[in-house]
């Protein structure tokens, strides 16, 4: 069984003079690296955080608990973004953006701005039809 390692907390709240890390631009140059910003062509859409389910390993903490969607509203503005921006790609996800009553709209404007939608989706609402689980 391999030990566990310990970090005292005085090296995490103290900076870059104790050692312990030093800036990133610094291990960029001394790598004969740089970072440049390049166009961003993906817009990420999260729709919600509703799904039917409520599984420990989501970084959202959706689940049928949570009733936040995006307003038709919202996805107006969505749309208009993503029109003025030029975006590539739209990358819709949330807790289960099937389970949003807007969805409908966003994809149908989302389709006169952007070349490529995708979306992680359950088919015929897969989900709407399945208990909640807990896991």
């Amino acid at each position: 069984m391999e030990s566990a390692v310990s970090f005292p907390a005085e090296r995490f709240s103290a900076g870059p003079e104790l050692g312990w890390s030093k800036p990133f631009r610094t291990t960029l140059t001394e790598q004969g690296l740089s970072l440049v910003r390049d166009q961003t062509t993906t817009l990420q859409i999260n729709v919600g955080l509703l799904c039917n389910q409520t599984c420990r390993h989501c970084h959202l903490d959706a689940g049928p608990h949570r009733r936040e969607v995006m307003t038709a509203e919202t996805v107006d503005q969505v749309i208009a973004y993503a029109g003025r921006s030029g975006f590539a790609v739209a990358d819709i996800t949330g807790g289960a953006p099937e389970l949003n009553p807007n969805l409908d709209r966003l994809i149908a404007g989302l389709s006169h701005q952007v070349p490529r939608i995708m979306a992680s989706l359950q088919p015929d609402g897969v989900r709407r039809r399945q208990p909640a689980f807990t896991d």
